[in-house]
């Protein structure tokens, strides 16, 4: 084991990954979404249960172009922009992958990260949320996505910050994120941006989270 400590890191990832980060961070210690579904780590096996397993408890999350609600990725692509051949393809094996107009039959019901946050019974412990979106990003997009993240946020009192990158579209947002919003939201952490990192970096690293010393708050 490498000794890591949740409680002194921040979740973060881009696309599927900042939904994950996200949705790791709001769901910790629910044990019944809107749909039953016990989203802890060691889920409802007894012996798990009694293991000292514990649903990590991060800082905060942080992510980059991440869809909040998947099901309003699906349905908010199915316009215009989407009709080539190549496109109607990607969103029918979206379709397919999660289980919605294909074989597959698993709902989307309760998954999106405003939806966990309605089933989270302490919404007052969890730490800050960062969002980067794009504003030219018709795969992911925030003006559909930022405002439930919002709503969500502000019912359940979970500090909220977000920035769009103007002209990002959702592959470019890899590289063309906004490091000034992200140096903020971890700043208000301790931490403290290496500097000479560039002016296109593909991601952003902070000394402090390679302190041992390093405490937040």
């Amino acid at each position: 084991t490498y000794s890591l400590n949740p409680a002194r890191m921040v979740v973060g990832g881009f696309s599927a990954g900042g939904y994950i980060a996200m949705a790791a961070h709001v769901s910790r210690d629910v044990t019944a979404d809107s749909q039953g579904r016990d989203l802890t780590i060691y889920g409802p096996d007894p012996w798990a249960r009694a293991s000292a397993l514990q649903d990590p408890e991060f800082l905060g999350a942080y992510a980059w172009a991440g869809p909040v609600s998947m099901q309003a990725a699906v349905d908010s692509s199915e316009e215009v922009f989407w009709n080539t051949s190549q496109n109607t393809n990607i969103v029918s094996g979206a379709k397919a992958f999660m289980g919605r107009g294909q074989a597959q039959s698993y709902s989307l019901l309760g998954t999106g990260v405003d939806e966990l946050l309605d089933a989270q019974a302490s919404p007052e412990e969890l730490g800050p949320i960062g969002y980067n979106g794009g504003s030219s990003d018709y795969l992911v997009k925030p003006w559909v996505h930022l405002p439930l993240l919002e709503a969500a946020c502000s019912t359940a009192g979970v500090p909220l910050t977000s920035s769009v990158s103007y002209n990002t579209s959702h592959d470019n947002m890899k590289k063309e994120f906004d490091p000034d919003h992200l140096a903020q939201f971890l700043g208000q952490f301790g931490s403290t941006p290496l500097t000479g990192y560039g002016t296109n970096p593909p991601a952003l690293f902070y000394s402090d989270f390679y302190n041992d010393d390093y405490e937040a708050g």
